[in-house]
């Protein structure tokens, strides 16, 4: 009888959370989109974006040509 009980109230438990994370979730999103849109992140976003491209640039031109394919690529040894 308790395992019937202990399944009962497991699986109420399973829908009712999974109902509750569905809509915590939802406003999680909600939330993340906003802030991605808001023009301060945008800006930041950008500015990390220039950066990381003129770091890019600098890494690439110093890794030894040795370890360059054909096409200049740099080979990393994975398949």
């Amino acid at each position: 009888m308790w395992k019937l009980t202990f399944a009962i109230g497991l699986a109420a438990g399973y829908v009712l959370g999974a109902r509750a994370g569905q809509e915590r979730y939802e406003q999680i999103a909600k939330s993340a989109r906003e802030a991605a849109g808001h023009p301060a992140v945008v800006r930041a976003r950008s500015k990390v974006k220039d950066m990381m491209g003129a770091r890019a640039d600098a890494v690439t031109a110093t890794i030894d040509p040795a370890a360059r394919g054909e096409d200049g690529a740099v080979i990393d040894g994975t398949v």
